[in-house]
């Protein structure tokens, strides 16, 4: 038996929010600046979010995805999964995804251990300084 598919269209708004913020209309070629829009509660943000997620790894980036929520990306994601399947891209955790949705707070943990588990490079990095003197001026920290 052939599972069922729902096909979701976006809100005119939600094109236009895309269009704005990916400068359609008002930039020369594919040049994006920092925008800011406000979704009100209900108009669609996932959509948004989900399609430019979709475009940014299309045109070969990598796209985190957060949310104050862990219950809201992880439903925001499983939205997308099928979508994102289809297309070939990998979604998930970790440096061979494209995708990852996550919260904020695993979203600022990632960025700050892409170069290894911070706590434990600055242990080591404290622990190999020569002890500092208290007086006479003070060491610079690379």
């Amino acid at each position: 038996q052939k599972p069922e598919t729902t096909k979701k269209y976006p809100h005119v708004v939600q094109v236009l929010t895309i269009f704005l913020l990916l400068g359609v209309g008002y930039s020369k070629g594919l040049e994006l600046r920092n925008h800011l829009v406000q979704v009100e509660t209900g108009g669609g943000k996932s959509i948004i979010l989900g399609l430019l997620t979709t475009f940014f790894v299309l045109i070969g980036g990598k796209v985190n995805c957060a949310c104050f929520s862990a219950y809201l990306s992880q439903r925001d994601k499983k939205d997308f999964e099928d979508f994102w399947v289809l297309l070939g891209m990998n979604y998930g955790v970790g440096r061979e995804c494209d995708i990852t949705y996550s919260t904020l707070k695993n979203l600022v943990n990632i960025v700050l251990n892409e170069h290894g588990d911070l706590r434990d490079l600055a242990k080591r990095h404290l622990l190999s300084e020569k002890k500092i003197s208290t007086r006479g001026p003070k060491k610079a920290f690379r």
